[in-house]
């Protein structure tokens, strides 16, 4: 995973201003194509976590997510973060995408 140095700054912004130490990612079943979303949440880091890191953030998740995040790249347009996931589905057949 990549997370841009402007993704981190506002990363850390929204932990600070939480009091969370950690993002938590998971996936979320469902979606076009039947594949699955990566849902990103606020989280604090308990002693038994074993967190990743990326350009200084902390991330949670079960072991099987992270060759799933392994592509992902976090990065900040217009002060927005901006999610890049080589691993979406992607399709136009279905009614929600066209």
């Amino acid at each position: 995973m990549e997370i841009t140095d402007g993704a981190k700054e506002i990363i850390m912004k929204i932990l600070t201003e939480h009091n969370a130490d950690c993002l938590e990612v998971s996936a979320v079943a469902g979606g076009c194509g039947g594949g699955t979303s990566l849902r990103f949440g606020l989280a604090t880091l308990k002693e038994e976590d074993k967190p990743i890191t990326a350009n200084g953030v902390s991330m949670i998740m079960e072991d099987a997510m992270r060759d799933r995040v392994e592509k992902l790249v976090i990065s900040s347009v217009d002060g927005a973060l901006n999610i890049i996931d080589a691993e979406a589905s992607s399709c136009s057949s279905c009614s929600s995408c066209s």
